[in-house]
């Protein structure tokens, strides 16, 4: 028992973690998504339900997915996408509803707004794989002008000038 153990823990050290590169902040009172793109040359936003409706069933299968995403070539170092609004300029937004593949009991359904009282996850993708943002409509009100709600661990986010977040995820860029 205890070799697979090593072998899963050695295994994942090789993989390259999660980095603080996805962020939230609000624009004209509407969320919008940040990813610091790591150099990518695709890149993918997404915001998914992460509540009951996300958690496994008793056979450990999630039955449906509830998800808003965009994806498309960084024109930046840094990319913005409101969500639920137009994607940026060459993105496409994706449209997750789906059956699930044959042999699989999970599907995939389109976030079309926040509703209040859900946590929602925001995460990334661009060279690098984003830690998640964890949140819910509640947060939104307590971002500011100049801020940003952002990842400090895979488990926890907080507010931050949106400055101290792009100089953060470079750095973490730039570290990985």
């Amino acid at each position: 028992m205890m070799v697979p153990a090593l072998l899963v823990g050695t295994l994942t050290a090789c993989t390259p973690g999660s980095q603080p590169v996805a962020a939230l902040a609000m624009r004209d009172d509407r969320p919008l998504a940040i990813l610091v793109t790591c150099g990518g040359d695709f890149a993918q936003i997404s915001v998914y339900r992460n509540d009951e409706t996300a958690r496994p069933t008793p056979t450990g299968r999630v039955d449906t997915l509830v998800e808003w995403r965009v994806s498309g070539e960084p024109a930046g170092e840094v990319v913005e996408a409101p969500l639920f609004g137009t994607p940026p300029v060459g993105w496409q937004t994706g449209d997750p509803t789906s059956e699930p593949p044959e042999g699989q009991s999970a599907r995939t359904v389109s976030l079309t707004e926040l509703t209040p009282g859900v946590r929602y996850s925001l995460s990334g993708h661009s060279g690098r794989d984003s830690a998640p943002v964890h949140f819910t409509t509640d947060d939104l009100g307590r971002i500011g002008a100049d801020d940003v709600l952002a990842p400090v661990s895979r488990r926890e986010s907080e507010i931050m000038s949106r400055r101290t977040f792009e100089r953060k995820a470079a750095e973490s860029c730039d570290n990985s």
